[in-house]
């Protein structure tokens, strides 16, 4: 298993369910190639807003950053190995079992990450970003979009800690689309 306590594995399942939301898969690989945004985090964003919490302020504990790093470069790798060759049919058999093996060393390396999500999944009271208010008061879908945008300033800030640029509007169609996939958006004229 690539996580050993209940709490992680509880996470993972959860971020799954979120995963595999028509669309949602989609868009986060999207935001991941063209934002370089974590899908850990984003989808971790999602979870926590649909229930009703905002990320806690600061980074995710322990080696995150470390791990996303990982990841990232295992990904690259992978996705760098030619899916058929032009050679003779077993070196494309033995491409093939490698970018499996890869794949799987980036799976852990992600469950890794959401072990540690899991230790920073219950901030105090006192450390939590109340949500953006409008007329209705607080909403899951303006607290989730808070959270996504946490999340890619986050994610700049673990690639690049030296010149992160915290908060950029770029993106925010790719993440309200996101929320819309999600199913975190109230209908309109609520």
């Amino acid at each position: 298993s690539i996580m050993s306590d209940a709490p992680s594995q509880s996470l993972w399942h959860a971020l799954v369910r979120i995963y595999q939301q028509p669309g949602v898969e989609a868009l986060c690989l999207r935001l991941q190639d063209e934002a370089g945004a974590n899908v850990n985090l984003l989808l971790y964003a999602l979870y926590c807003g649909s229930r009703g919490v905002g990320l806690p302020p600061g980074h995710p504990p322990g080696p995150f950053a470390v791990l996303a790093d990982s990841a990232a470069r295992i990904r690259q790798l992978r996705r760098a190995i030619p899916k058929t060759s032009v050679l003779q049919n077993c070196h494309t058999a033995n491409l093939s079992r490698l970018r499996g093996l890869l794949a799987r060393l980036e799976l852990c390396a992600e469950g890794q990450q959401i072990t540690l999500l899991s230790q920073w999944q219950a901030p105090r009271p006192e450390s939590v970003r109340p949500p953006v208010q409008d007329r209705h008061g607080p909403t899951r879908q303006s607290l989730s979009l808070q959270n996504l945008q946490q999340a890619l300033s986050l994610s700049a800030a673990i690639r690049h800690p030296e010149t992160a640029v915290i908060g950029s509007g770029k993106h925010t169609k790719g993440l309200s689309e996101l929320l819309l996939k999600a199913g975190l958006t109230e209908p309109s004229g609520t």
